[in-house]
């Protein structure tokens, strides 16, 4: 994710692919069962306009259990001066089993951006998935369709203002179930509205 008007950037949590790990004749990982999930944070400074520009830092480990197929937003904090937090929001473990809790850092300023994270809530309003789409906008955040753990797509949307509190704004969204989807917010109405929820691409099984 981007943040710092877009001149810095985050890498969160994942699956990481054992060094020289390639394909077999047969199009297969001969050690697809190495890859290991991580909770990792990487970050690079893109406005430094240094030979340190674009350089890759680890940071601490997160909190949050490793996962990969999560969504990662940056939103305003509501009545602050320019104050960023990272959200990030379900995903799926490396045991198959998919969750629905939410974590925030807010950012701050320096060479160590993300210093701890708050859990939110350890079980969403929005029933477990991954692969969804989510955005932000105005301080507020979007989730929308996914997968559930039997890969199940799923059409619903979902806002928050705050990251603990979830309202399901669409039940069954006309654009049906919908697997790696993604999501933007275009442009701001006014301070405290945003502008038209786009969503677009992914996957729908017949």
């Amino acid at each position: 994710v981007a943040f710092r008007g877009g001149q810095a950037l985050l890498v969160l949590g994942g699956v990481r692919q054992p060094a020289g790990d390639e394909a077999s004749a047969e199009g297969l990982s001969t050690s697809a069962l190495l890859r290991e999930y991580v909770n990792d944070v990487w970050w690079a400074d893109l406005a430094t306009g240094t030979a340190d520009a674009a350089r890759w830092h680890q940071l601490a480990d997160a909190p949050w259990t490793a996962r990969a197929g999560f969504q990662a937003v940056v939103r305003e904090v509501p009545n602050s001066t320019v104050v960023e937090e990272v959200v990030i929001m379900g995903g799926r473990l490396k045991d198959g089993d998919v969750i629905n809790d939410v974590w925030a850092t807010t950012l701050q300023a320096g060479a160590a951006p993300v210093s701890g994270w708050q859990l939110l809530t350890g079980s969403a309003d929005w029933a477990p998935r991954a692969d969804f789409a989510a955005t932000s906008g105005a301080g507020d955040v979007w989730v929308l369709g996914g997968s559930d753990r039997f890969d199940i797509g799923l059409m619903d949307v979902w806002w928050s203002s705050d990251g603990h509190t979830w309202r399901e704004l669409v039940q069954a969204a006309p654009w049906g179930p919908r697997i790696g989807a993604a999501a933007v917010t275009v442009g701001r109405l006014n301070e405290n509205q945003t502008g038209p929820l786009v969503l677009f691409g992914g996957v729908a099984y017949p």
